[in-house]
C-alpha cells in the first residue's frame, strides 16, 4: 500500500478557512501541514511570547467590536497547541511580511490542568 501525505486545505494564511463566529467550534489537525513562515518568518518568530514559526493551520474572524477568545481547552486536544492571532491581509508571496502578531499563546492556565497541551487567547 502506498499512501501519500496531503497539506490540509488551510495550510497557509492565503487559505484561511472562515470566517468564524462567536461560538463556532473547529476540529482540525495539523497533521502535513508545513512551516506557516516558509522557514523565515519573522514576524511568526515570536507571537505574544510563544514562538509562532509551526507547522499550523489557519482560519479567520471577523472582529465585532467586543472582547473575542480562542482556545483548544477540550479534552479532546491531546497534542500539545500554540495559538497565534494576526491582524493584516494575506499574501501569497510571504504572509510574514503582510501580518503583525495581536496576541499568542502556548500552555494556558485558563485551561485547567492540561497546561501543557492547551492554549488559550483573548484579545
Amino acid at each position: 500500500v502506498w499512501v501519500q501525505a496531503r497539506d490540509p486545505p488551510n495550510d497557509q494564511c492565503a487559505q484561511a478557512q472562515g470566517p468564524l463566529a462567536i461560538g463556532d467550534a473547529v476540529d482540525g489537525t495539523s497533521v502535513f501541514a508545513n512551516l506557516d513562515f516558509g522557514g523565515s518568518g519573522a514576524q511568526g518568530l515570536n507571537c505574544g511570547g510563544s514562538y509562532g514559526n509551526v507547522e499550523g493551520v489557519w482560519y479567520y474572524t471577523i472582529g465585532t467590536g467586543n472582547v473575542m477568545t480562542a482556545d483548544t481547552c477540550d479534552a479532546r486536544t491531546v497534542y500539545d497547541t500554540k495559538i497565534h492571532i494576526f491582524i493584516g491581509d494575506c499574501q501569497k508571496d510571504d504572509d510574514s511580511k503582510s501580518l503583525t502578531c495581536l496576541r499568542g499563546n502556548d500552555n494556558s492556565v485558563e485551561c485547567g490542568n492540561v497546561i501543557s497541551r492547551q492554549s488559550f487567547v483573548r484579545w
